[in-house]
């Protein structure tokens, strides 16, 4: 098959890394494939897998898009359009509609889409409009069991309708990388450390993190890094000014292997208000990193199961937080345990197999 994965940029986030990775797959499998983007600027620009070939559409804003991607379309005549992340599916599902070759349209929800509030006036035009032109596409896919009940709900689409499938997250070039030395100063003494990891939005409630932090920091010498940028990059440094812990807390940025983090801090804290699939979670475990993680809509609840559901905490909840950051640090789960979980899951294999068995499926 030929098949075009669209996503608006490449900018370093999990939907970005998923899609990297199903194109990486696809390719191995023998699919010729295009990774297409609205502007071909990010973090993870200089990933472009073997055998994958970049097309950039040149513009700024996704909407803006339609007609170079119906285009492309037309001179490409890919069999497939499997775009990611909700902005880019109705400019997706919308230039396969204009264009004259029609492929097959399949759209990625990567939200638990009632819990998605956003703060732009796009984003709350988001719901309304997803409504209307998702009935379009030819196959919809969620990431989590309850992300894709909640968005055939919030979206009136019919009873099981959209389907599941797990992100593919365990890669062998992720492992490789999980085993590369680290050799930041604060991985290399015996405090332990606290990682988060993920953009600096709203979403990801960084602000309850610090907050809990600062509490167990009371009870313990602790230290935090978190991996990642966005718009409330001053927001928490003001935060950790106030908590008079700058000693204690360090916003690392953008990190390229946030792995070797994973394998050699102690703890990973999943801190967000809403997901649908955290890969920073799965990733943490299959590095052996035990976790803890709030219990919001959704995917958390789905990955850790058994006796792993003891990390999970209530959202916004800093008090829980805080004591549940103590109790896994004193009582960790074999590390063995967690990358076997991992790995039996969220293979890259397994998904990759998944999406092109449901490719053939409504070719």
């Amino acid at each position: 098959m030929h098949i075009a994965c669209f996503i608006p940029s490449l900018f370093g986030g999990g939907a970005e890394r998923v899609a990297l990775n199903l194109c990486n797959g696809w390719s191995r499998a023998g699919h010729k494939v295009n990774i297409v983007v609205a502007e071909a600027s990010g973090a993870f620009r200089d990933q472009i897998p073997t055998g994958v070939e970049l097309i950039n559409l040149g513009t700024t804003k996704v909407r803006k898009s339609i007609g170079k991607l119906a285009q492309y379309i037309d001179d490409r005549r890919p069999d497939v359009l499997c775009s990611h992340l909700s902005h880019a599916n109705i400019a997706a599902i919308r230039a396969v509609r204009k264009s004259n070759a029609k492929p097959k349209c399949v759209v990625v929800e990567h939200l638990t889409m009632s819990a998605y509030k956003g703060v732009k006036l796009r984003d709350k035009l988001i719901k309304p409009i997803a409504r209307r032109v998702y009935k379009h596409a030819d196959a919809i896919i969620a990431v989590s069991k309850g992300a894709a009940r909640d968005l055939e709900q919030t979206l009136s689409l019919p009873p099981e309708s959209v389907h599941v499938i797990y992100n593919p997250v365990v890669t062998d070039a992720m492992m490789n990388k999980a085993n590369l030395d680290n050799d930041q100063r604060w991985l290399q003494d015996e405090v332990p450390v606290v990682l988060g990891v993920g953009r600096l939005t709203p979403q990801k409630d960084f602000t309850t993190l610090i907050s809990a932090f600062a509490i167990a920091r009371k009870q313990r010498t602790l230290r935090l890094v978190l991996l990642g940028t966005g718009e409330l990059q001053s927001k928490l440094e003001s935060q950790v000014r106030s908590l008079g812990l700058e000693e204690d807390i360090l916003l690392a940025g953008f990190s390229k292997n946030p792995y070797s983090w994973m394998t050699q801090a102690n703890l990973f804290v999943l801190s967000s208000r809403w997901e649908a699939l955290p890969t920073v979670l799965i990733e943490a475990m299959a590095c052996g990193c035990n976790v803890v993680a709030t219990d919001c809509p959704s995917g958390p609840a789905e990955i850790l199961v058994e006796d792993l559901a003891r990390g999970l905490v209530p959202v916004g909840d800093s008090d829980k937080m805080a004591e549940k950051i103590l109790y896994m640090l004193q009582n960790p789960i074999d590390g063995h345990k967690l990358q076997a979980m991992a790995h039996s899951s969220f293979s890259d294999q397994q998904s990759c197999n998944a999406y092109l068995q449901l490719f053939e499926e409504i070719k």
